[in-house]
């Protein structure tokens, strides 16, 4: 630890510059630091639609998945285990932001983030993140540590050099206890609310824990450039990256566990298994840029990424080499934009090659009302770890067809008193792979489809209330492999004062998070994934939070009770079968932004 507070301390007592807004730049949007008011402190990065195994940091299962996480609520935990999101910092003074909660179980969340720009080009980011719970029920502790590392170089050596380096650590570690062996004994609430570690669970001691490595270096040289003072002017570069990933999974358990197989294909050995994933990558390319004095900016890129994948599990060694082509391009007005992408693997050893072609627009010419749509289209391989799996408990060979991928979007946005949006996706997977009742892989020789409905509003520029919400309907069409609600619904509420002296900024609120009843998936210990079992029904059934939260200059607090209606509406309330959501508990936190 001694070189990181090194660093730490010799950025606190450089490079002080004049007092300016602090920006970071997030998937090509630029976002200004909230340094004043009171929005999401009570949020620690919770989302509201993501189930986990009643402890925060355990495996999830998310309601409204996103393009990738359809794959991944299906799919291999291991190859897509999620990517750190790096931020790129623009800052005037060295800043540092620490975020702690305490809550029940001795639930903590901590979040430490330093960033400062060396120098007007140059800046860097190095934070970690924490994640610590013993859980209410026998085995259930969870570990999760996430440290990270960013730095990026632009216009550097003359204007002809600008780097972007990556470092990300992630360490899940989860105790699996198989959930508990009678819900009905948590359902009749049959054992006293102080007591629920009496409850019998299946696993005492399985254990699960999921690492990655990763490492990225992107690095563009300036060929030839016509720039002026306002970066209007024509610019070619060569571009190119190195990037490594490492991901493993190891599952442990006990032979007193034995009972709770259903297969033990090797019964006088403990389960001690480890899979493996990695991928080594390399990427070369040339890109040309023209930007003239009224904004009209085109862009495009051309290049090949060459990629080597190395799969190991039990009696599993495979290797996979992918050589991608990949073109980019660009065209942004002040009116509208259009992106587009489009990769092709030429060396697939599948009769149709894998292909990725991704286009989105946004119009935003009138005043207060934008648009914007998307077309997603893919053909796909299935990841190595689905075609072969050798475990003690579960194990398959399968030989599965390429599933594509399509994804249509059309959005709005309304910007006023009140800032409102609404969006269409349609989703629709062809021949989709899920796991079923035996907790195997299977593919579903036919379409499975998704259409979201979203809208969502919240009023702005109003000193007094803070109000919003967002509302979901999903209409699941042909082989249904996603059991996911069909309703889901947010809604918030709080109101701002001022207290001693009007010099302490605070709000008393409250938010509700509805999803309707749905047929609902298993979680499955040996193999990390949700799987399709039976008909059993979970949802119709409301949480809520209720806040208070207060400011002095930089520094933030909030006390938060979660689930105050515990036991009003009965205790059938799960987040997924066998693993009951959390009682009334309460959570205290607090979030300071140093700036030296």
């Amino acid at each position: 630890m001694k070189l990181p507070v090194l660093i730490i301390f010799v950025s606190l007592t450089t490079f002080h510059f004049g007092q300016k807004p602090f920006y970071y730049i997030e998937n090509g949007s630029v976002k200004q630091i909230d340094t004043v008011s009171l929005n999401g402190v009570e949020d620690y990065g919770r989302n509201d639609f993501v189930l986990n195994l009643g402890n925060h940091g355990s495996p999830e299962f998310k309601l409204t998945p996103k393009l990738a996480d359809l794959i991944n609520n299906d799919y291999s935990l291991l190859t897509f285990q999620p990517k750190h999101t790096f931020r790129r910092y623009k800052l005037y003074k060295p800043i540092v932001d620490a975020k702690y909660t305490v809550g029940t179980a001795q639930e903590q969340h901590f979040s430490l983030l330093h960033s400062q720009n060396v120098s007007e080009r140059v800046n860097y980011a190095i934070g970690l993140r924490k994640i610590n719970s013993n859980g209410i029920y026998q085995n259930q502790e969870t570990n999760f540590t996430d440290v990270f590392f960013n730095s990026y170089g632009t216009d550097l050596l003359n204007k002809k050099y600008s780097y972007n380096l990556e470092f990300n650590y992630l360490n899940r570690a989860s105790s699996l206890n198989g959930g508990l062996a009678n819900d009905s004994a948590f359902t009749n609430d049959t054992i006293d609310l102080q007591n629920r570690e009496l409850l019998e669970i299946n696993l005492p001691f399985a254990y699960q824990e999921l690492k990655k490595w990763y490492g990225k270096i992107n690095q563009e040289v300036n060929l030839f450039s016509q720039l002026d003072s306002n970066e209007n002017g024509s610019l070619i570069s060569l571009s190119n990256y190195f990037e490594y990933e490492h991901n493993s999974r190891l599952y442990y358990d006990s032979l007193l566990n034995s009972i709770f197989y259903d297969r033990i294909l090797d019964d006088s050995t403990i389960t001690n298994e480890t899979m493996s994933f990695q991928q080594l990558s390399g990427y070369l390319g040339m890109k040309y840029k023209n930007k003239k004095e009224n904004g009209q900016l085109t862009l495009l890129k051309i290049g090949s990424e060459v990629a080597q994948n190395w799969y190991k599990q039990d009696g599993v060694d495979t290797t996979q080499l992918d050589v991608l082509l990949d073109i980019s391009g660009a065209f942004q007005t002040s009116d509208y934009s259009l992106n587009g992408q489009a990769a092709y693997l030429l060396n697939d050893a599948y009769e149709n090659n894998d292909y990725e072609v991704d286009f989105n627009g946004s119009y935003t010419g009138l005043s207060k009302l934008g648009f914007n749509a998307r077309i997603y289209l893919s053909n796909q391989r299935p990841q190595l770890d689905l075609l072969q799996y050798s475990s003690n408990h579960v194990t398959w060979k399968n030989t599965f067809e390429k599933y594509q991928l399509t994804h249509f979007m059309l959005g709005a946005d309304y910007e006023g008193k009140w800032d409102a949006s609404v969006s269409v996706n349609y989703f629709d997977v062809k021949n989709p792979i899920y796991f079923g009742y035996d907790k195997t892989p299977y593919q579903a020789p036919g379409l499975a489809q998704l259409i979201r409905t979203t809208l969502s509003a919240r009023n702005k520029n109003n000193k007094r209330w803070d109000l919003g919400g967002e509302v979901h309907y999903q209409y699941q069409g042909g082989y249904n492999v996603f059991r996911l609600p069909n309703f889901l619904a947010k809604v918030n509420a709080a109101i701002n004062f001022k207290v001693f002296n009007k010099k302490m900024a605070a709000a008393i609120g409250t938010e509700v998070v509805y999803f309707s009843s749905y047929e609902s998936k298993r979680f499955d210990p040996v193999t990390g994934q949700f799987y399709i079992f039976s008909n059993e029904k979970l949802g119709n059934y409301p949480y809520a939070n209720v806040f208070i939260k207060s400011r002095v200059q930089r520094a933030t607090f909030f006390l938060m009770m979660s689930h105050p209606h515990q036991g009003l509406l009965g205790y059938d309330y799960f987040y997924v079968p066998g693993y009951p959501a959390n009682d009334r508990f309460f959570r205290v936190g607090v979030s300071w932004l140093f700036v030296n």
